[in-house]
């Protein structure tokens, strides 16, 4: 029987492959070559998106849901670690 979190792993890999495309292998490849340009990005000169008028008005509508949500699965137990840290982030 599927969990919730299984069923929701899916659902956001699904619409990571369609925003994105498939991956074809371990290795995203967006991931990948954010990595290797990590070197070259000026970190003291880092900016949260909420100091961006626009981007603050692209997540505003969706703030308060998505706290919301990381509250309530934060209630369930997490069969992995690594859901209940991306929840607390």
């Amino acid at each position: 029987m599927f969990s919730l979190n299984s069923i929701m792993e899916l659902i956001i890999g699904a619409a990571f492959d369609e925003m994105l495309g498939p991956s074809s292998g371990p290795d995203i490849s967006l991931f990948k070559r954010f990595s290797e340009q990590w070197s070259f990005i000026d970190r003291d000169q880092f900016q949260v998106a909420s100091t961006d008028p626009y981007a603050e008005n692209m997540v505003a509508s969706f703030c308060n849901d998505i706290v919301e949500f990381a509250a309530t699965q934060l209630e369930m137990e997490q069969p992995r670690d690594d859901y209940k840290e991306f929840l607390e982030l």
